[in-house]
């Protein structure tokens, strides 16, 4: 399953969402869940104690379907806050991954055939967040040259059939408030289309899309 842009304590329909998740997942046996970033509304999670983590996530996607691995990127609200907290939350869960800020994960498929999932963090790479710095926690910090070398070394190296990579911006959206990333257009996109990544996924545009491109071999989903 894919989600992103949830944690808002079981409201504007999180709960009902949550309720469906779960549904779907019991009925797909759904193995793993990932998430897109903005994790939290508004203002991220301040520690591993924040209450958020009870009222936005232990507590809506409560269901027996969704105890499994809930592997997950930072949003540009999660900057909002303590980005940290997220990845420490990592040792305080059994379900809750977020090893890093960026990370990959290798999923079977079947005995022949594996999925290499790879989740970036988009955020620092968004020239708006830099400009200010003060609303968005360490973001002046993160290096994204460093990044981009570790996404491509990752890919070029990758001997599974799939390549997926996950990020909370889009690269391309026809979604309301948020359309293309030209940060990622310029930066992410020609990384994935050299090392034949079949699919991004993103959200931050609050919409459900496909985009297939005829400029690109990557297919998008918002």
């Amino acid at each position: 399953l894919v989600v992103g842009d949830w944690g808002r304590n079981g409201t504007q329909n999180q709960q009902e969402v949550a309720n469906q998740m779960n549904r779907t997942a019991l009925k797909a046996n759904a193995q793993f869940v990932i998430s897109t970033g903005d994790n939290f509304y508004e203002s991220g999670v301040q520690s591993i104690n924040d209450s958020q983590w009870e009222t936005s996530f232990e507590k809506v996607y409560s269901g027996i379907g969704l105890q499994k691995d809930w592997l997950v990127a930072l949003g540009n609200h999660d900057y909002q806050g303590n980005p940290k907290a997220q990845i420490d939350y990592s040792n305080k869960s059994p379900r809750w991954k977020m090893p890093s800020r960026y990370f990959t994960v290798v999923k079977a498929i079947d005995e022949m055939t594996s999925i290499r999932l790879v989740f970036i963090d988009s955020n620092p790479f968004v020239k708006e967040y830099l400009q200010n710095p003060r609303a968005y926690s360490d973001i002046a910090n993160q290096d994204t040259k460093k990044q981009l070398v570790w996404l491509d070394s990752v890919l070029t190296n990758a001997k599974e059939k799939w390549k997926i990579v996950i990020g909370h911006h889009p690269i391309y959206s026809a979604g309301f408030g948020h359309g293309n990333q030209d940060e990622l257009i310029s930066q992410i996109k020609p990384i994935l289309e050299k090392n034949h990544v079949q699919m991004y996924f993103c959200g931050h545009s609050h919409s459900s899309q496909y985009l297939k491109r005829s400029d690109s071999s990557v297919d998008y989903v918002v």
